[in-house]
């Protein structure tokens, strides 16, 4: 290796360490020829010798090009860090405010208590992912100095509320929650983040990536190098959504995750330049990294997510029914099964959804012909396991089978019958009596506002 500024080189050396820096100048060690004596490891072998030509200036180099793009990747990564907080923080706030202290409320492979029976393994025995998570969540609140955290405490004292607690997490606790949420809620977010799959979110897909994407951000965070890692924590394949496609060949390198941040970013936070700044910053250090040591595939530029001006395309129907959907609460056809068969087999119990939907008792929310039917859970008395019966009085009136939106349309709008309210805000509050269904939808008359 050449050494243009010895006294300079030294100082670097003092700065950096040999060790960090050595994993910067091994590309330029000159590979053994032959078999890989480590069949876990195929790439050839290095030798103690450089390659012709090797500068310690060019190992410089790629170290600040490495620096620069860990600093890239931490802003995008913040970003996505507040988006996830909101959504999380929404999505279980509407149930209540300590949801995320309420097994009910959560994952049951979250909050289900493991039973270990090796030894060495009983550190955690009789707890779940989810105990592990809230006693972290207890220490950073003691632990908390941020003022809103004083503030809450000195007013109402207590336990932090979702909202709050959301505001205090990192980025692993963030990940870890979002992937102990119920299915439907995890999906929810997915989609709202550019994860779905025919029209549905993809809350598995969109959970796996952000384990990957802490993964990174640990890197980032402590120093380690990133530009040519092998990932180990991956995410899932990526074929399934058009703008990542190409990127699902490339999972074992930094491309795929910066892709994903990319996807993600366009829809939480269309107006950042992240995506630009990321593009030029490659192209402009290709000199100093190959791309394709990073897992970039050829053209990699001209794919839509790095264009500053890709918007995706808002269907406006699908766009007004995510909105209604999301202002219930929901759950998927097999949790309606558990809860008015709970006993029952689960063809018993799919055949009961199916008659049920089929007289227009029960509200079922498609937002396309074939995809997955979300079902509002304030139709449901789950100590009686049956629809409310008001509930259902005006789902048939309403004829949910045939005109499912208008329906959805009409629980959320006000009448003047309820002082202003909603019948969906009766029907939560236990106060929608079939009396009351009468009144505000007589026998002879189905009114339904205009959409």
């Amino acid at each position: 290796m050449h050494i243009d500024d010895e006294a300079t080189a030294a100082q670097n050396l003092q700065n950096i360490g040999y060790y960090r820096l050595s994993g910067y100048w091994y590309p330029y060690r000159r590979e053994i020829l032959g078999p890989s004596p480590d069949p876990k490891f195929p790439l050839l072998p290095r030798s103690s010798i450089f390659k012709p030509n090797t500068n310690f200036k060019n190992v410089i180099h790629l170290y600040e090009m490495d620096r620069k793009l860990k600093l890239l990747v931490l802003d995008g990564l913040e970003r996505i860090e507040v988006a996830m907080r909101f959504q999380v923080g929404h999505v279980l706030g509407e149930g209540h405010a300590y949801a995320h202290c309420d097994q009910t409320r959560l994952s049951s492979a979250f909050t289900g208590v493991t039973d270990v029976e090796d030894p060495l393994e009983r550190e955690g025995w009789l707890t779940s992912e989810h105990a592990k998570w809230l006693s972290k969540v207890r220490r950073q609140e003691n632990d908390s100095k941020e003022e809103f955290v004083k503030h809450f405490k000195s007013n109402y004292g207590g336990a932090l509320p979702v909202w709050v607690v959301t505001e205090i997490l990192d980025f692993g606790g963030i990940s870890t929650l979002y992937g102990g949420l119920k299915q439907n809620h995890r999906d929810q977010i997915a989609e709202s983040l550019g994860f779905e799959v025919q029209a549905r979110g993809d809350g598995t897909s969109l959970a796996s990536w952000m384990k990957n994407l802490n993964f990174i951000r640990n890197t980032c965070a402590h120093h380690a190098r990133l530009w040519n890692k092998n990932i180990t924590v991956q995410g899932t394949e990526l074929d399934e959504i058009p703008d990542l496609k190409h990127a699902s060949v490339s999972r074992d390198r930094i491309y795929a995750s910066l892709a994903v941040i990319a996807h993600i970013l366009i829809r939480s936070c269309p107006e950042a330049t992240w995506r630009q700044d990321v593009r030029e910053f490659i192209i402009q250090s290709s000199q100093v990294a190959e791309p394709a040591r990073m897992g970039f595939p050829d053209n990699w530029e001209a794919e839509r997510i790095w264009d500053p001006q890709y918007r995706p395309k808002v269907d406006p129907v699908l766009s007004q029914r995510r909105k209604l959907r999301n202002k219930f609460e929901c759950i998927q056809s097999s949790e309606v099964g558990l809860l008015i068969s709970p006993h029952g087999s689960r063809k018993e119990a799919n055949n009961m959804v199916r008659s049920l939907r089929s007289q227009s008792s029960l509200l079922a929310l498609q937002l396309e012909n074939g995809s997955q039917a979300y079902f509002p859970l304030f139709q449901f008395d789950p100590d009686q396991k049956r629809i409310n019966p008001a509930v259902e009085y005006i789902n048939q009136r309403l004829e949910v089978r045939k005109d499912p939106w208008g329906a959805a349309h009409w629980w959320q709008s006000p009448h003047d019958s309820l002082e202003g309210n909603t019948p969906l805000h009766s029907a939560m509050n236990g106060d929608l009596t079939k009396s009351m269904a009468q009144i505000l939808i007589p026998e002879s008359s189905v009114e339904k506002p205009a959409r």
